[in-house]
């Protein structure tokens, strides 16, 4: 059965966009309003002043069906997440090995381990923005603007 919360995104574009897109992290990262504002204040530290014309909080719904419950990688570069995905079960340490030899786990390689093994999503306990829950989403099309689309009758 899915699971729909209420989470919120932190970020300094300075225009609208009417869906996400990765940049180089491996998927999009929601937290409580809390988390959302402390990650909003360091995106802006050390930032330009153009970034302030485009700081925002956005609340989002996200649906999530079956999501894997990890460590918080605090950096969530693409290496980093390597030995937690080993602590997690997700990989064996004959997988973990051979993606150190490679080098690097891409963004879609990320993906395809994670719904490979059955996962359409992330949830971390935040220890870098101060606690709480926060969630790391793999699929753009399972995130909708709260505010600009009413809940289905199922949420």
């Amino acid at each position: 059965m899915p699971m729909h919360v209420l989470a919120y995104h932190a970020t300094v574009a300075r225009e609208d966009f009417p869906r996400f897109e990765l940049s180089d992290d491996v998927g999009y990262h929601f937290g409580s309003k809390d988390t959302a504002n402390r990650r909003l204040e360091h995106l802006l530290q050390g930032g330009d002043e153009d970034d302030l014309e485009g700081a925002r909080i956005l609340p989002c719904l996200l649906t999530m069906q079956s999501p894997l419950r990890m460590a918080d990688c605090h950096t969530w570069s693409l290496n980093n997440v390597i030995p937690a995905l080993r602590n997690a079960g997700v990989i064996s340490a004959e997988q973990s090995d051979a993606l150190w030899d490679e080098g690097y786990l891409d963004q879609a390689g990320f993906r395809a381990l994670l719904e490979g093994a059955g996962y359409d999503a992330v949830i971390y306990r935040n220890e870098t923005e101060g606690g709480g829950d926060s969630y790391l989403m793999l699929d753009a099309d399972r995130i909708e603007f709260a505010l600009t689309k009413a809940p289905e009758t199922d949420r």
